[in-house]
């Protein structure tokens, strides 16, 4: 006889517990599938908590043709997360015929029809048992559990990864405003499906349209990564990059995304570096920077401040350099004295003296 419990099915709401061996222990199934148990609820909640519920890339749904040129509905292949934390890998491209979509819908008639995705686990490997006091006779047991998925379609909308909260407020509660009620943690959910995309069927069951809107993402770290890269401002180089304690000039801040800046501040005393001027497109910034006669010398970082957020210089690679004043400074090396190029520092045209 063979059979097995449907594991993908046992949550642990609780505390977790692991097994502890010591020696001349007499371990058993039940042991080893503690631990087994202990890890992979571990790993739900990391990814419940720490990511969320969704598809993390791929998955596209599109239309396609068979060989016969019959119409069928394709999901590409991709990486999600269940509601309950499992992991759901399709390692390869996977079809719906156009017949089994109708099905799922009933009589012809425009409907939205869901395709949705779940964890399945399939066992694996039967090996034979020993016979016991309670089975004198030997059995089979599975001795492997394949983790897969299941393909889908509903008529119904799945509760799934639940409600998606209201814009602004993930942003209220990184910023711990007192105003926001504290983040719910996710629960379990009922529904174990991840969905992909709403099709929208005319009157003859045919296609007329894909919806991702009903589609929940979860980002991963790579994505956030690259789009903070093409998102912030970022800082590329400051001209001239050197000055002269007592002098006042004009310096131009190169870099992408610097539109509307606000302020520029810099981390070392003594340098005021008003906005005079900036370009529209967000690739460069005009400042008359006075450096005043004590300014911290050597290199130093600054930071510009912009709606999209704040370019950091030193992370960029970018420092501004205040020189002594001593012999051989000054005029000869294209410098004025303070106040030589008169007061550019108007108001309205962004920025302040620091």
């Amino acid at each position: 006889m063979m059979g097995i419990s449907d594991s993908s099915e046992q949550m642990i709401t609780g505390q977790l517990a692991r097994s502890r061996f010591f020696p001349r222990q007499l371990v058993t199934a039940a042991d080893l599938n503690a631990d087994q148990t202990y890890f992979r609820e571990l790993v739900r909640r990391h990814n419940r908590y720490l990511h969320g519920c969704g598809v993390v890339c791929g998955l596209e749904v599109l239309l396609a043709e068979d060989e016969e040129g019959h119409p069928q509905v394709v999901v590409m292949p991709g990486q999600a997360i269940s509601p309950q934390g499992d992991d759901i890998h399709v390692p390869e491209q996977q079809t719906i015929p156009m017949n089994t979509v109708q099905e799922c819908i009933g009589p012809a008639g425009e409907r939205r029809l869901y395709v949705v995705l779940r964890h399945v686990e399939t066992p694996l490997c039967p090996v034979p048992t020993l016979p016991g006091p309670c089975m004198p006779t030997a059995g089979q047991q599975f001795s492997r559990l394949e983790a897969g998925f299941k393909l889908d379609c509903m008529g119904e909308l799945p509760s799934g990864c639940g409600e998606e909260p209201p814009c602004g407020d993930l942003t209220c509660e990184l910023l711990r405003d007192t105003a926001c009620a504290t983040a719910v943690c996710p629960g379990y959910g009922a529904d174990p499906w991840v969905i992909l995309a709403a099709l929208d069927l005319d009157a003859q069951g045919a296609v007329s349209a894909i919806d991702y809107g009903v589609r929940r993402r979860v980002l991963s770290v790579q994505f956030l990564v690259e789009a903070l890269r093409c998102l912030l401002p970022r800082v590329t180089a400051i001209a001239p990059s050197s000055g002269v304690q007592g002098t006042r000039m004009l310096v131009v801040v190169h870099g992408e995304r610097l539109a509307e800046a606000r302020v520029v501040r810099f981390e070392g005393a003594g340098i005021r570096a008003p906005i005079i001027s900036q370009a529209q497109d967000g690739g460069w910034i005009l400042l008359q920077m006075d450096i005043a006669d004590d300014a911290a010398l050597g290199p130093q970082g600054f930071q510009v401040i912009t709606p999209r957020g704040v370019a950091n210089s030193t992370a960029c690679g970018v420092q501004f350099t205040v020189l002594p004043r001593a012999p051989g400074y000054g005029y000869g090396y294209g410098y004025l004295p303070y106040g030589a190029y008169g007061d550019h520092g108007t108001p309205g045209i962004g920025g302040r003296l620091l």
